[in-house]
């Protein structure tokens, strides 16, 4: 196992090899200038200078104000808008408040939450302020190994350390399915969230973590993945993020008719007591509710939503089947609740009973609970087998639920729309979502890309990710 650690603590702390990094890249929006004169290169003293000002000091304080940690983030935006690392703001146990503090002196200790990510390990946040310096943010898809690239940051608490360095690889996170840049320029304990610049000063990585025991392994967030949560409006407080943080720890796995509630609202459209005719109405109906949920809840609600298109593929391709047959598969999980914690029971008791006959897939578990013949066909799945599922964690499998709920309730209803379910449309919006990823944290990062471009704060997540692909 390759030991990393995240560069915020001031000691350190041993990551997985499957923690998130990040892909560094080059810069994007330099002013156009003739072929034959291109801009001269600034020297790193000009870089210094015009970059420094926007790289801020954050700060985690417990009751005794005595600081718990620190680490570093930066101005993206003149109004406030400052991007750091997850784990930099993640509440500290026994943490009480958290400051930024700007190069010239400002502190702020207001700081709001706009978003923040575990699996990627980034968070976008915002302090009530006008007029400050901000970085220029480059394109981190353009960048390539041997590019020259440099970190600010504060290790240790030493503000605006500068250091450079090349890029040594860019890599694709083998488990979460995405990527990361593996660059020279030294970081340290307190550096996490500091930007990662190209030759020109644009931002083309955020700074998180060094390899432990090795000589100069350092590892950045691509740019890229954070640049569309700029513009969203802040959802709470820091302190009031803390409190939500404190409260729901890790559940202990519940007896077998207990199941833990889910990390998501309650349907507002519940079904109604008859069941077969009704659809249970999507979960998520607005995207600001799915956003904040945990990353390994989202991570099973795409994984969800994947699998049940996948299933309802597979049942329209067999051969001698009807419309009718496999709207009749939709009723039967349709009627296994009309909450998520009730379908996750159902789902969990179903896998237990399951006898692993080679087709251990879960949707199919769960087909021939239904008294629904299925099997895997020619489309590439996910690969949820009993074991794997058995092994994820309760927000995952919470997630898995909510993605299956909202599918089925997307397909129940349009079977009760004039004209009824569309099998070739099915089958192209599986096709397009089958070319999303063949893994779940790619696919994952494309749902949570649909959700982020979705025009309106009403729409549905299922919708925006089924008019992604069927316009």
């Amino acid at each position: 196992m390759i030991e990393r650690t995240l560069q915020r603590r001031s000691r350190p702390i041993p990551v997985s090899a499957s923690l998130v990094l990040a892909l560094l890249t080059t810069a994007l929006g330099v002013s156009a200038a003739p072929a034959q004169q291109p801009p001269p290169t600034p020297s790193f003293q000009q870089l210094f200078r015009q970059s420094a000002p926007a790289v801020v000091l954050i700060t985690q304080y417990g009751a005794d104000d005595h600081w718990t940690s620190l680490g570093s983030g930066f101005v993206v935006s003149s109004s406030g808008v400052i991007v750091t690392n997850n784990h930099v703001i993640a509440p500290d146990q026994g943490a009480t408040r958290i400051a930024v503090k700007l190069p010239r002196g400002d502190v702020y200790t207001d700081v709001r939450i706009i978003y923040t990510e575990a699996r990627r390990d980034f968070a976008v946040l915002s302090v009530k302020a006008t007029g400050l310096r901000a970085l220029k943010v480059g394109d981190s898809d353009t960048v390539e190994v041997g590019d020259q690239v440099l970190a600010i940051g504060n290790p240790q608490g030493l503000d605006l350390t500068f250091t450079s360095g090349i890029v040594e690889s860019v890599r694709l996170d083998p488990d979460k399915g995405y990527r990361f840049i593996q660059h020279q320029a030294p970081i340290s304990h307190g550096s996490s969230g500091g930007p990662l610049l190209n030759i020109h000063g644009e931002v083309i990585g955020i700074n998180t973590f060094s390899v432990t025991d090795a000589q100069n392994l350092n590892g950045a967030i691509p740019i890229n993945y954070v640049k569309p949560y700029f513009g969203d409006t802040a959802r709470m407080t820091w302190e009031e993020y803390a409190h939500v943080s404190a409260t729901a720890p890790p559940r202990p796995p519940a007896p077998a008719a207990v199941v833990p509630p889910a990390p998501a609202p309650s349907p507002s459209r519940p079904p109604s007591s008859t069941g077969a005719g009704t659809s249970p109405g999507t979960v998520f109906e607005r995207i600001s509710s799915y956003r904040p949920q945990d990353e390994g809840f989202r991570r099973g609600f795409a994984a969800g939503i994947y699998d049940v298109v996948s299933l309802f593929a597979a049942t329209a391709e067999s051969s001698g089947r009807n419309e009718q047959e496999i709207l009749g598969l939709f009723r039967c999980l349709d009627g296994k609740g009309d909450r998520i914690a009730q379908l996750r029971s159902w789902v969990d008791s179903t896998v237990t009973q399951a006898s692993d006959d080679g087709t251990s897939i879960i949707v199919a578990i769960l087909a021939r609970a239904c008294q629904t013949s299925f099997s895997p066909g020619k489309f590439v799945f996910f690969e949820h087998t009993i074991p794997d599922y058995q092994s994820s964690s309760d927000i995952y499998k919470n997630g898995f639920a909510a993605g299956v709920y909202d599918m089925v309730s997307l397909f129940a209803a349009a079977a009760q729309g004039s004209g009824g379910i569309d099998n070739q449309k099915a089958l192209a919006l599986f096709r397009c979502l089958d070319g999303k990823g063949d893994r779940v944290g790619q696919f994952s990062s494309w749902v949570d890309s649909a959700a982020t471009q979705a025009a309106s704060d009403s729409t549905a997540v299922v919708s925006a990710v089924v008019n992604m692909c069927l316009p």
